[in-house]
């Protein structure tokens, strides 16, 4: 493995299902825009295709740092089966560090709750660029304040 290629991970226990948590992630993400998180994540719009289909293309604003950040991404894989999504970026903030950056979140279901597992891989443009451990903090700070408008809406 390559000095530059990396790859991070996280998970965390929620209280929502599988299924509603990759229903949100998957299929309706404006509502970490519109309700769930706005001051964190600003907009999420659909650039081409429909939400949930495979290479549909969004363009994500996030607040990083304090700083408004913006990530166009195209979603690579969608399995309902076992909640599992992937996203890759192809352009934005996120591409003056990394020549590939993408980002899985798998939602494992257990007997009360479910289990979220996110794996951010990449590939930096120079030794120089810190891993994205601010990217991966702000996914479990996203993902803990969904899980309690998804508990809320039960």
């Amino acid at each position: 493995m390559s000095i530059l290629t990396g790859k991070l991970e996280g998970e965390l226990e929620v209280s929502a299902s599988a299924e509603k948590f990759y229903e949100v992630v998957c299929n309706k993400p404006t509502l970490l825009s519109t309700v769930v998180c706005p001051d964190l994540i600003p907009a999420c719009d659909l650039l081409d295709g429909q939400w949930g289909i495979l290479g549909s293309i969004t363009q994500w604003t996030y607040v990083l740092g304090g700083e408004a950040k913006v990530a166009k991404m195209i979603l690579e894989s969608a399995d309902s089966t076992n909640n599992s999504v992937t996203y890759r970026v192809l352009e934005g903030d996120l591409m003056l560090q990394f020549s590939l950056f993408s980002a899985k979140f798998t939602i494992t279901p257990k007997e009360v709750g479910s289990l979220v597992s996110l794996t951010l891989d990449y590939i930096k443009l120079g030794l120089g660029v810190d891993p994205p451990q601010a990217m991966l903090e702000l996914a479990i700070q996203v993902f803990k304040l969904l899980d309690a408008y998804l508990i809320n809406q039960a």
